[in-house]
């Protein structure tokens, strides 16, 4: 916080009395970005879904290094807090653009027609936060491309 109130040209308490607590403001952070996260229109599945996970990747990267980590461990014993922060990492409007993204594909014919269940449609967010959550490294593009060439697509075009 003191880093904060630094750059902001304000003193701590300043910061205080707008965020209770780090891990509220750096939820604020993750929504203020992620809120510019649309669904790509490329004409690819593939390629849209490389997109989409790259956007996301970038406001997870945007953050200091472990505010996300962070952020999940401090709001643990906080449940309304940690309900918020997990509707926002785990919740439906990211859902609903891999779900866009698919209805596109379908319409193009790149996957079969069916319905997908929930957890098939949560699966790339799902591998892309447990990857970036558990590593220490920055996620490259490579990794990107194994969740969505290796896993996502052959799930979804399977029939």
């Amino acid at each position: 916080m003191s880093g904060i109130a630094a750059r902001a040209g304000a003193s701590k308490p300043v910061v205080y009395r707008r965020w209770r607590s780090q891990p509220e403001l750096v939820l604020v952070a993750l929504k203020r970005f992620s809120v510019t996260v649309e669904a790509p229109d490329t004409g690819s599945v593939r390629t849209d879904l490389m997109i989409f996970l790259g956007r996301i990747l970038d406001i997870l990267e945007l953050l200091p290094d472990g505010a996300v980590r962070g952020l999940i461990a401090d709001t643990y014993d906080d449940p309304d807090l940690f309900d918020d922060v997990r509707t926002h990492l785990a919740g439906s409007r990211v859902h609903e653009i891999t779900r866009t993204i698919l209805r596109r594909g379908l319409e193009r014919g790149e996957v079969p027609p069916r319905e997908w269940p929930a957890r098939v449609v949560r699966l790339p967010i799902d591998l892309l936060r447990s990857e970036y959550l558990l590593s220490r490294e920055p996620m490259s593009a490579e990794a990107v491309a194994g969740i969505v060439d290796d896993v996502f697509l052959p799930l979804v075009r399977a029939t």
